[in-house]
C-alpha cells in the first residue's frame, strides 16, 4: 500500500473502498481475487445418499430432481411411458431431460418402465374418478420396488399443494400411502411461475414445453377425486390385478446411462483466461474496457508471481 501512495498518490479509504482485495493464505502459498461469484449452493452430490425421481415430461420433476441433487443427493430416474400404445415422444424428452440435469450430477440412469397397458386396464375397471389416484398410486408403487432395488433411500416427486386435483393434502396422503420409502416433495410450497423460473434458469424448461402424449386419450377424467378416502381407493383397487401389474412393470424396465463429458475442459474454456507470468489475474470477472481508469490503474500495479484459483462460494 505504502508503494501504491508512493507511485499514485492515492489516499486509503477503507469506509468506501473502489477496490476490494480479498486474500486466501495457504501453508507455503497465497492467492488473491476481487470478485466472488455466487454458486448455487448446496452440498456435493452424492453425499446425502441416493433417491429415486419420478420424471414425467413436465415442468414440475426436473425441477423437483435438481433440488435434491442440490442437496447432495444422487438422483436415479425413473419415468413411465405409454408407448407403443401411445408416441414415443414422453421417452425422447425423458432422455432429454435427463442430458439437461447432466450439469448438475454428471452421472445419472433413467429408468424407462412401461405403463401404457396397465393404463388401458384402469380405464376399464376403475370408476372414472379414481383413475388418476390410482394411476399415480401404481406409479408409486412400481417406483418404491425399482428404488428399493437400486438401494435408494427416499422417492422424490414434483407435487405442490393444490397444483392439480390428485395434489390436495387428502389425496396427496392417498398416493404415499402406496410406498413404503419417504416420499420426499421438494416443490411442494411453490407456485407454477416460481417453478417455471427455476425451470428456464436451470435449462429444462424449453424441452418440458415440448407437447407429448404420456395419458391414453380419454384418460383424465372430467370429475376427479379431490379429496378421496384411503379405503375407497384401496376398494375400487381390488378391481385390478394389483400384483401381476407392478411385477410385469418392473421386469420390463430398461435402464439408459447418461455421462456428462468435459466437464473439465468446459469449466476452463468458460472461466480460466491464459495468462503471462506478470500478469494479474482478475478472477472471473476481467476488467473491461468500461472500468474505472484508476481501478485499472490499481491493477496494473500489482505484481504477482502466481495465478489465483477462481473464488465461487456456495
Amino acid at each position: 500500500m505504502v508503494r501504491i501512495n508512493d507511485t499514485r498518490g492515492w489516499r486509503v479509504n477503507l469506509s468506501q473502498p473502489e477496490l476490494t482485495i480479498h486474500i486466501e493464505m495457504l501453508s507455503g502459498e497465497a492467492f488473491f481475487f476481487f470478485d466472488k461469484i455466487p454458486g448455487p449452493g448446496g452440498l456435493p452430490v452424492g453425499v446425502s445418499g441416493q433417491v429415486a425421481c419420478l420424471v414425467s415430461g413436465g415442468i414440475d420433476a426436473p425441477v423437483a430432481a435438481y433440488r435434491i441433487m442440490k442437496r447432495g443427493c444422487s438422483a436415479q430416474l425413473i419415468h413411465f411411458h405409454g408407448y407403443p400404445i401411445v408416441s414415443h415422444t414422453s421417452i425422447e424428452k425423458a432422455r432429454q431431460l435427463a442430458e439437461a440435469l447432466l450439469p448438475y450430477q454428471p452421472h445419472l440412469w433413467l429408468h424407462l418402465v412401461p405403463f401404457g397397458e396397465i393404463q388401458q386396464q384402469i380405464m376399464s375397471l376403475v370408476p372414472s374418478r379414481f383413475r388418476v389416484l390410482i394411476y399415480r398410486r401404481l406409479m408409486m408403487l412400481i417406483a418404491d420396488r425399482v428404488a428399493h432395488k437400486l438401494g435408494a433411500l427416499a422417492l422424490i416427486t414434483g407435487d405442490a399443494v393444490g397444483q392439480v386435483a390428485s395434489q390436495t393434502l387428502k389425496n396427496l396422503a392417498v398416493l404415499e400411502a402406496a410406498a413404503s420409502l419417504p416420499v420426499l416433495r421438494p416443490l411442494i410450497a411453490m407456485d407454477k411461475d416460481e417453478i417455471t423460473a427455476e425451470a428456464i434458469r436451470i435449462g429444462t424448461y424449453p424441452i418440458s414445453i415440448i407437447p407429448d402424449q404420456e395419458l391414453l386419450p380419454g384418460f383424465t377424467p372430467r370429475d376427479p377425486a379431490t379429496a378421496a378416502g384411503l379405503w375407497e381407493v384401496e376398494e375400487a383397487e381390488k378391481r385390478l390385478p394389483w400384483t401381476e401389474m407392478v411385477t410385469a412393470a418392473v421386469a420390463g424396465a430398461s435402464v439408459e446411462e447418461f455421462r456428462f463429458r468435459g466437464a473439465d475442459a468446459a469449466f476452463r474454456k468458460r472461466h480460466l483466461r491464459p495468462r503471462t507470468h506478470n500478469s494479474p489475474f482478475v478472477g472471473f470477472r476481467a476488467i473491461t474496457k468500461q472500468s474505472p481508469p484508476r481501478r485499472n490503474a490499481l491493477l496494473s500495479s500489482l505484481p504477482v508471481s502466481k495465478c489465483c484459483r477462481p473464488h465461487v462460494s456456495t
